[in-house]
């Protein structure tokens, strides 16, 4: 008779050397294949002591065990929790006396806006329905009595896990319970002992980060590994390499000549419509805030000018429409219109050409603002004493 051990977290093939480099129990489906190859159809035990794990790792081994041509015997010695659960129900099932069988929801982790939200609450409760399916054939329950189950988070004992069907019978020697019970590490009233209603599953974060931090340094030469590290397997080796790879494959193009227009469009198109967007934006803003600004001292000017330097051939500024309606309309003394130019001066407007790019348009709000109230004003001003 051939014997499986399905300890610790449940985690995927390629993550189970990381959790050994940890120095945590796990067991993978690649563990639960081999086994299963080298048995061969021979009866088959299957011991479970885990607080689950990686769901997708979970089913792998389920199936592995739904699909041996072989008679297995699955015995819960410590307990058999979340993604270990539905392992369990996988075939026949033995229970320990002190064992422990729990069921709950799927839980998993997103990042984005309320519609990633939303997509990963309707994922997580499509894997509870895939799961319960497991549980409904065991035990013969209905999916909606089921999955109130799990959404309470139901802790099982021996008895109350065979009342439900989740398991076949209890193991009656009491011999057995005691060595099992040892095995899951309950109490043997000599020291306490804690539950957790989970396993020990490393974020996929710090998996990703070891990984790659070992692959550096199995890199080096004369690097040699501290002894008890396993070395990295050549599938996460290849999987760095081909991101260096990739990363110098970026380096190079970005390091090509481009001296023209039309090669930097056909090479980065959608950068080169980011910033024509960026600049006609720009271009627009300039725009009203040059219109306004002339709006703002129209009613002091003729109409013809206005019109003109809003939309003629040569579009200006609003100082620069001021100063010319002075000097057409003559409504103004040598003398004043020096001082007004000194004044235009002081505030940042002396030097202003008649293009629709300077003046207003490069001033804050508040800058615009001041220098049309002073114009507007020097124009009522000389207005008056020459009326």
């Amino acid at each position: 008779m051939a014997k499986i051990g399905v300890k610790g977290t449940i985690v995927a093939d390629d993550d189970k050397w990381i959790y050994e480099y940890f120095g945590i129990a796990a067991t993978c489906p690649k563990d639960i294949q081999a086994a299963i190859m080298e048995a061969n159809g021979e009866d088959l035990d299957v011991e479970i002591n885990s607080g689950g794990g990686d769901v997708v790792a979970g089913n792998e081994i389920y199936t592995a065990l739904r699909m041996y041509r072989g008679k297995v015997n699955i015995i819960i010695s410590g307990m058999a929790a979340s993604a270990a659960s539905y392992i369990a129900t996988a075939r026949h099932c033995e229970i320990s006396p002190v064992g422990i069988f729990m069921i709950h929801n799927a839980s998993g982790g997103a990042r984005g806006d309320y519609h990633a939200m939303d997509k990963e609450s309707e994922i997580l409760q499509a894997v509870n329905r895939a799961i319960a399916t497991a549980y409904m054939d065991k035990t013969k329950m209905k999916l909606d009595d089921l999955l109130n189950l799990m959404d309470c988070e139901s802790w099982l004992t021996a008895e109350e896990a065979l009342s439900y069907g989740f398991v076949d019978s209890i193991i009656e020697s009491q011999e057995d319970a005691k060595g099992a019970a040892a095995k899951g590490g309950f109490s043997d009233g000599k020291k306490k002992t804690a539950l957790y209603n989970a396993a020990t599953v490393l974020d996929r974060e710090t998996i990703d980060r070891t990984k790659e931090m070992l692959a550096r340094a199995s890199e080096k030469p004369g690097n040699t590994a501290p002894e008890g590290v396993p070395k990295p397997p050549e599938s996460v080796l290849d999987n760095q390499n081909q991101k260096k790879v990739e990363v110098k494959e970026m380096a190079d193009t970005t390091q090509e000549s481009i001296s023209t227009v039309e090669e930097l469009t056909a090479k980065y198109p959608a950068l080169v419509q980011q910033i024509k967007d960026s600049a006609s934006l720009e271009a627009t803003a300039a725009e009203n805030a040059r219109l306004k600004a002339i709006d703002e001292i129209a009613g002091q000017i003729s109409d013809k000018m206005v019109a003109d330097a809003k939309y003629g051939e040569k579009k200006v500024t609003a100082e620069a429409l001021a100063l010319e309606a002075f000097r057409q309309n003559g409504i103004m003394a040598a003398a004043a219109l020096s001082d007004m130019k000194e004044d235009i001066g002081e505030s940042g407007a002396g030097e202003v050409a008649p293009s629709a790019n300077t003046g207003l348009a490069d001033d804050s709000g508040e800058q615009r603002e001041a220098k049309v109230n002073n114009l507007a004003q020097k124009i009522k001003e000389s207005r008056g004493k020459n009326a």
